[in-house]
């Protein structure tokens, strides 16, 4: 749990880490499509359709995270008020 709440703090590193994930795997996705005939633009479209946008799924993996936290923390205090 410390190191999910130092990771709030230390966002831009850890935003540039999942983008570049999140970017490679929408090329991949967008290879798989070349390989199986698409032209390029439509390939793309479908690799952003079936994985979503970055900046957006970053948005959720950040709302995910802020979330866990949230339930973890009210876990602690619940623990704490037994």
């Amino acid at each position: 749990m410390v190191a999910r709440l130092r990771s709030l703090f230390r966002r831009g590193r850890q935003d540039a880490e999942t983008r570049d994930e999140l970017r490679f795997h929408l090329e991949m996705e967008t290879e798989k499509n070349l390989r199986a005939g698409m032209d390029p633009r439509e390939a793309r479209r479908r690799a952003h359709v079936r994985l979503g946008g970055v900046d957006a799924r970053l948005r959720r993996i950040r709302m995910n995270l802020l979330a866990n936290l949230a339930a973890r923390l009210r876990s602690v205090f619940r623990r704490g008020r037994e």
